[in-house]
């Protein structure tokens, strides 16, 4: 509007023009920009190596049916996510999610079921609001999980799901 004066104007322009240089010139707007989109970069960064299999072959499992999931799901769907099986403790949120993501095949299981989805599962997010851990090493032996074929969990939850006693369990 003309009342900021020469030098105020010429320092926005100039701001301007070094923060389109930096995007152009680094890779400083190549990283994720959420939690939940990190977790699929790393998750499918990590799949072959750590599961020997594709990640468009892995068994999804998300755990929790909030905020996160839903931010998960859709991170999921640019990499091509055809289905997931969502464990929460009521269907009312998993069955939104399935409303708004009709594209997806998206399974409803109880957290009753919640270990048996584990155990048929490649790669589990847990993004659920919880006192303690879901997951932990105690726990996946006691469900005879630990032992078994490699699985991947990756916590996105606040406060954290898997406790850190889990990275220790070996197949």
């Amino acid at each position: 509007d003309g009342c900021s004066g020469k030098v105020l104007s010429r320092m926005l322009n100039t701001a301007v023009k070094a923060g389109k240089r930096v995007r152009s010139e680094t890779a400083i707007s190549k990283g994720s920009v959420s939690i939940s989109s990190a977790a699929v970069e790393l998750s499918e960064l990590m799949c072959n190596k750590d599961l020997n299999l594709p990640f468009s072959e892995a068994r999804l499992t998300a755990i929790g049916a909030g905020k996160m999931t839903r931010l998960l799901i859709n991170h999921l769907k640019g990499r091509g996510l055809k289905k997931i099986t969502i464990v929460n403790r009521s269907m009312q949120r998993p069955q939104e999610l399935a409303e708004q993501f009709p594209e997806i095949d998206i399974e409803i299981k109880l957290m009753d079921d919640m270990w048996n989805v584990i155990g048929r599962s490649d790669i589990v997010y847990t993004a659920a609001f919880s006192d303690g851990y879901l997951i932990d090493q105690a726990k996946l032996q006691e469900n005879g999980l630990a032992g078994g074929r490699p699985m991947m969990l990756v916590d996105i939850g606040v406060p954290r799901n898997v406790g850190p006693d889990s990275n220790e369990v070996r197949s």
